[in-house]
């Protein structure tokens, strides 16, 4: 197998913030040149143009929507219905989350503040007629794993869900309380949802959240993984906790390489419209794709 450059973003959602990076080198099943960064907006760009000339292969992990209307191109009003808010994947995967559950949530793409940086980074989500088309994209939008890494692909993905699968047990709680959080902000590692900014309480969550993803990621051989999230290096992600989303974004890219589709794969959603003016639609073109760790029959 090639050796193909991984690279785990949590895109920031404010020209006042910096983006999370990850990046990891990738050859079969062997990891190398873990490095961790955060960069404006703009240097992200100038990051973006050199990876893609320095590396003939690279994988793009982007945490923020990267498709928007099922049929961007079409006229017709209700396959537009409801297009401009919410997608079908976003749908589905709420339906997962248990009622009322705090710190962990998937919202509309629409509702998401970066995805107008990645429109200024990619052109996408693409929304209407007159955007360029997936093909004249620098980076490849991914709908399923290629037949081949070689080329420059991007994949969304959702780290606090995630987190989240990765971490809950059957019943969807977290399986050991950080001590010192109240029981309703258990899974409240993000500054957003509390209203405090990185609070000690956070910070907590994400600490236990980081023991969890060490031991799941023993048993994936992440060892390069590992060893940044244990033994005192964890500190970094403990502080910042777009850094930790990098960091998860990243795993799943390195992880979709190296093993099969077992541990994380691609999901996406559909309508039940399956045709239009009589030919089939493919679903690339529908409800959203994320990649995601599988749900284990255990944890259905």
């Amino acid at each position: 197998m090639e050796e193909i450059l991984c690279v785990g973003i949590d895109p920031a959602p404010s020209t006042s913030k910096e983006a999370g990076v990850v990046q990891v080198i990738v050859t079969g099943e062997t990891l190398s040149e873990l490095k961790f960064c955060t960069l404006s907006h703009l240097k992200l760009r100038e990051q973006l143009s050199s990876w893609k000339k320095e590396h003939k292969n690279v994988l793009i992990s982007w945490d923020a929507p990267l498709t928007g209307p099922q049929f961007p191109d079409s006229l017709d009003a209700e396959e537009q219905e409801g297009d401009f808010t919410e997608r079908p994947i976003e749908k589905e995967l709420k339906k997962e989350l248990p009622k009322g559950i705090k710190g962990i949530s998937v919202q509309g793409y629409a509702g998401c503040q970066h995805w107008t940086v990645t429109r200024n980074l990619f052109g996408l989500p693409r929304v209407g007629p007159f955007d360029r088309q997936l093909t004249e994209s620098d980076y490849r939008l991914l709908f399923a794993r290629p037949s081949t890494w070689s080329g420059h692909w991007i994949v969304e993905t959702h780290p606090a869900f995630a987190i989240w699968r990765w971490l809950k047990e059957k019943d969807g709680s977290f399986p050991s309380q950080p001590v010192g959080v109240n029981e309703a902000y258990r899974w409240c590692y993000k500054t957003s949802i509390t209203g405090k900014h990185n609070s000690a309480e956070q910070k907590k969550v994400r600490e236990a959240f980081l023991k969890g993803l060490c031991e799941l990621w023993t048993q994936f051989e992440l060892d390069l993984f590992v060893d940044e999230i244990s033994g005192g290096k964890e500190q970094q992600f403990i502080e910042n906790a777009d850094l930790l989303d990098a960091l998860v974004v990243a795993a799943l890219a390195a992880l979709w390489v190296m093993k099969p589709d077992d541990i994380v794969k691609l999901e996406w959603a559909e309508r039940e419209c399956a045709e239009r003016k009589g030919a089939k639609r493919e679903w690339t073109e529908r409800g959203g794709a994320m990649l995601l760790p599988v749900v284990k029959d255990s944890q259905n």
